[in-house]
Formats: C-alpha cells, sequence, structure tokens
C-alpha cells in the first residue's frame, strides 16, 4: 500500500544516473557540489537531512532527489516493486545538491554515518 501512495503521489522514482545538471544557486554563487548516500530506504534517509538542513532555512541543503544507483547493466529504470525483489541490484539513493560554503561533504558523510 505504502509504495502505490507513492507512486500516486510521485511517480515512478528516477534512476539517479539520468539525472541532468539542473543549475541551483549557491550564497557565493559558484556551483553546488553533490553528495550521493545509499542506506537502505531512500524517504527515510532524505527525512533526516532535511529536518537537520532544511533548504528554506539556508543550512546548506540546496535540493535532494531520491532513485536508484548501481544495479545490473540490463536493467533500466527499474520499478520501486522490482528493486525490492533484490533481483536488480539496485540500491536506493538520495542525491544532495549542497553549498559546500554552508555545510561541508564531511559534515554531511558525519550526518549519514549517525543515521540509522
Amino acid at each position: 500500500m505504502l509504495s502505490s501512495l507513492r507512486t500516486r503521489l510521485f511517480g515512478t522514482p528516477i534512476d539517479l544516473s539520468s539525472l541532468r545538471a539542473m543549475s541551483s544557486a549557491t550564497s557565493s554563487g559558484a556551483p553546488p557540489e553533490v553528495a550521493t548516500f545509499a542506506a537502505g530506504c531512500f524517504w527515510g534517509v532524505e527525512h533526516i537531512f532535511l529536518k537537520h538542513y532544511p533548504p528554506k532555512e539556508n543550512k546548506g541543503i540546496l535540493k535532494t532527489s531520491v532513485g536508484y544507483t548501481g544495479g545490473k547493466e540490463d536493467v533500466t529504470n527499474p520499478s520501486y516493486r522490482e528493486v525490492c525483489t533484490g533481483t536488480t541490484d539496485h540500491a536506493e539513493a538520495l542525491r544532495i545538491e549542497f553549498d559546500p560554503s554552508v555545510v561541508s561533504y564531511a559534515e554531511l558523510v558525519g550526518e549519514y554515518t549517525t543515521y540509522g
């Protein structure tokens, strides 16, 4: 039921490897940096990062998106249900665009390692 609700609200999650660079503004005007974290459920990982670094509060995270990374080469754009079977070898992942003048990659990694 939860996956059905997610599909209705957000559509099929996208494959992170197919994302095109999108411009986001950093406080310095420099292009944002990107960090990708894969850990179980991407919705939970995204929730933790957005709880501590809400974009509206200018704490460094500019934008997030969720999807899949890795996986078998012959499986492109798998569905949530397919990934959950474990047969595609994909991992659920969170892509974070961040402003390195506000939050460092090391700080984001520190947050990630305390998750769970």
